[in-house]
């Protein structure tokens, strides 16, 4: 892996939003610490923003942050949404190397070293989960809605829901806030010309808390989301290369 530090500043920036997951976070701070020293081996920072949490999130980042040097926490003053949450650890995330993951132990940080290599030759590289591990009427919906949005868009991407993704940092300027953004980074950034691919990632089951995901009015809310993408797919200034 070739990866150059910036400015003596982190090369590689990990963004975890997260919304009142207490019992998982330790365990996935420590998981990414492991991944860091033991395989990637480059300095980091890892950016976990907190959602407004209402339980002992907080309190729990805080007590880490004397054990692990690279932990940047970030706590909003109540809950935005996972998009707010990402786009707020996007915009002071200071690695060449940005890697977005869920906070609920649900995406394997070991997957984090198979992004960054992928980066090597891509500009972006969405994880697609190949065995998940979601109950059977939450992945059926998702599929309906990668479907439409597949058809429609052109998606380049067959798992928008899939948290676990890497960009270069160039890339952020193309990403634009809106609620429900960062199902649509993939398409995104490559209706803006950077270079897209996809990878199998493992998906785990929740083991902790509860899932902050509704199906409610889910293919709806895409429809709309897809009416405002086509018009901007047709519209953005794309980059030069």
């Amino acid at each position: 892996m070739d990866i150059c530090e910036t400015n003596s500043g982190p090369s590689i920036s990990v963004i975890v939003p997260c919304y009142n997951e207490a019992e998982n976070i330790s365990l996935l701070v420590e998981g990414i610490d492991r991944v860091f020293e033991e395989t990637i081996k480059e300095n980091y920072e890892c950016i976990l923003v907190d959602d407004g949490s209402n339980d002992s999130t907080p309190d729990i980042l805080e007590s880490l942050k004397g054990s692990y040097s690279h932990l940047v926490p970030i706590r909003l003053k109540k809950n935005s949404g996972q998009s707010y949450a990402l786009w707020t650890g996007l915009k002071i995330a200071r690695g060449k190397y940005i890697v977005v993951l869920d906070g609920d132990l649900q995406n394997d940080p070991n997957d984090i070293p198979k992004l960054l290599n992928e980066l090597q030759t891509v500009d972006f590289v969405q994880g697609y989960r190949k065995k998940r591990k979601d109950e059977w009427l939450r992945t059926w919906v998702s599929r309906q809605a990668n479907r439409i949005i597949r058809w429609i868009l052109e998606n380049p991407v067959r798992d928008t829901g899939c948290a676990l993704k890497a960009m270069r940092k160039e890339c952020v300027e193309y990403i634009i806030p809106f609620n429900g953004a960062h199902r649509y980074y993939a398409f995104l950034v490559h209706s803006a010309g950077f270079r897209v691919s996809e990878i199998p990632v493992s998906h785990n089951p929740r083991k902790f808390g509860t899932s902050k995901y509704s199906i409610s009015g889910r293919l709806f809310r895409t429809l709309f989301d897809i009416l405002g993408l086509f018009w901007w797919k047709k519209r953005v200034l794309r980059r030069l290369d």
